[in-house]
């Protein structure tokens, strides 16, 4: 009989604490610890290298957010001889022997056109010198 009344005592007191737990978890309030506080001020500081927040690296195209360099030609531009690609990163564009990037007019030879490597003649979208006109493609002295 003594040994039911203390299983019960226990059991009771058992629950009791169990319920007084969970209370407990149900009303504690979370607080910041020391280590994400200096977290969100290292944010709030800028970049490796002393660049702030929300500003261009010297080295295009790295942008600073959240603390962090990414890659974004979209806001920082790129380099000179470079395009700015669909996912932000840059990339150094194709040119021709004569320094003309590819689908553009020739800068040295007039009525020519870069085409992927090959120089062709193409008056008809990149025009003729003066004193010429534009035959079959061809540049012509009148």
């Amino acid at each position: 009989m003594v040994a039911k009344k203390r299983a019960n005592f226990y059991g009771i007191l058992l629950s009791l604490l169990m319920v007084i737990s969970i209370l407990a978890l149900f009303n504690a309030k979370p607080q910041i610890t020391g280590a994400a506080v200096t977290e969100i001020e290292k944010r709030n500081e800028g970049c490796i290298g002393g660049i702030p927040l929300d500003t261009c690296s010297n080295t295009k195209p790295l942008y600073c957010v959240d603390g962090q360099l990414r890659y974004n030609c979209y806001e920082c531009g790129c380099n000179s001889g470079e395009s700015c690609s669909d996912h932000g990163f840059c990339e150094i564009l194709d040119k021709c022997a004569d320094g003309s990037f590819y689908g553009e007019c020739s800068t040295l030879i007039q009525g020519s056109f870069c085409d992927s490597g090959n120089i062709i003649k193409k008056c008809s979208l990149c025009g003729c010198g003066s004193g010429e006109v534009c035959e079959k493609d061809k540049c012509v002295k009148k």
